[in-house]
């Protein structure tokens, strides 16, 4: 504190130094309270300007205090995250075919490569018209991939297969990939391309489902006029929504109405 020689005519000068205040906290409480204080010109103010000190010195803690619990939380939340999706990457492993109506804008496009190497997914990516996107990795991984590419404008987008295997413990993840970790696109005449990279990593079958061609237990095949139980593993869903879920069960065949 500060009392000039014409105090109280004149208002005290009241200065706070704060080593772990930021210099902006620092400037904005000594600024209030110089303000508190030149309201009190020709009066008496030096009790009111101690408890105007530590009222916001009270406040600046607090603060700070809330700063500290919602990082806390942040940081929680985050390691809650993360160890989910260990735990997923431990536990199942989950792959996609993505049929479009077409892909062809460019920053859709760039969303589709973009999206799968952040969330570790490998795949490939068929574009023009129709569009393909086939992917593997952790499967709430590839839950969360649909999710986003479903939240864009497509005129049409519909998961045609879908495969999740568990990952038997002590073996990691990694290794049962079928699909090379990374991520290319195929232009779009690259469909007999997408075809050939499917086959020679094993998820041929899941391909099919493309063009919705599904595959029964000996490799029989079944096709669009047919709805059945698949003996395989590899789950589908047709254009109106409809899920169908492998089984090991006995085939069963069925036109639809």
């Amino acid at each position: 504190f500060e009392l000039p020689k014409r105090y109280p005519d004149e208002p005290t000068t009241c200065r706070v130094e704060w080593d772990t205040c930021t210099r902006a906290e620092l400037q904005s409480i000594n600024a209030m309270l110089q303000q508190y204080a030149d309201s009190f010109a020709g009066e008496e103010s030096s009790l009111q300007m101690i408890e105007k000190c530590e009222e916001l010195l009270q406040e600046v803690l607090r603060g700070k205090e809330q700063e500290e619990e919602e990082d806390a939380l942040l940081q929680e939340e985050t390691a809650q995250m993360l160890a989910a999706i260990e735990i997923s990457k431990r536990t199942k492993i989950g792959r996609r075919l993505i049929y479009f109506h077409h892909i062809i804008n460019e920053t859709k496009r760039q969303c589709v490569v973009d999206w799968a190497v952040q969330l570790q997914l490998g795949g490939y990516s068929k574009i023009g018209w129709p569009g393909v996107v086939i992917v593997e990795g952790p499967e709430t991984h590839c839950q969360e991939y649909v999710r986003c590419l479903q939240r864009l404008r497509w005129q049409q987008i519909v998961v045609r297969g879908e495969e999740i295997d568990e990952v038997p413990e002590g073996v990691d993840l990694d290794e049962m990939r079928k699909l090379p970790l990374g991520f290319e696109e195929f232009g779009t005449n690259g469909m007999s391309i997408l075809a050939e990279r499917c086959r020679e990593a094993g998820a041929e079958e899941l391909f099919l489902t493309a063009m919705k061609i599904y595959k029964n237990k000996v490799g029989s095949e079944r096709f669009p006029g047919e709805i059945e139980t698949l003996t395989t593993g590899t789950r589908f869903q047709d254009d109106c929504g409809e899920k169908h879920e492998g089984t090991t069960g006995k085939l069963k065949t069925g036109k639809k109405k």
